[in-house]
């Protein structure tokens, strides 16, 4: 099955770093989405927010000098957000991360 995602956007909430007990740095931070789509023959205004978690030390690297406001795009997938909480909420897995400005 399919699970491929490319946003562009820019970044709502600086990323925080943490490190994973092996010792893996693992960044999360908010990132906005603003388009307009075409959807059922009409154009309509798509905003929505959604937290990214980036992991590695190449984009651990990457993201060291990611700035409020800054645009990306992101490429990876979507997954669930925490293993215990059962409400269902969405999380980018970013595997590439290329600003646009």
């Amino acid at each position: 099955m399919d699970n491929r995602l490319v946003l562009r956007g820019m970044v709502a909430k600086r990323p925080e770093r943490r490190q994973s007990p092996a010792g893996i740095p693992i960044n999360r931070f908010l990132f906005e989405h603003n388009s307009r789509q075409m959807l059922s023959g009409m154009e309509r205004e798509m905003t929505f927010r959604i937290m990214v978690t980036a992991s590695g030390e190449d984009l651990d690297r990457q993201l060291r000098n990611i700035t409020t406001g800054q645009q990306l795009q992101i490429e990876g997938c979507l997954g669930r957000a925490g293993h215990r909480n059962e409400e269902i909420r969405l999380v980018l897995h970013a595997e590439r991360i290329e600003p646009l400005d």
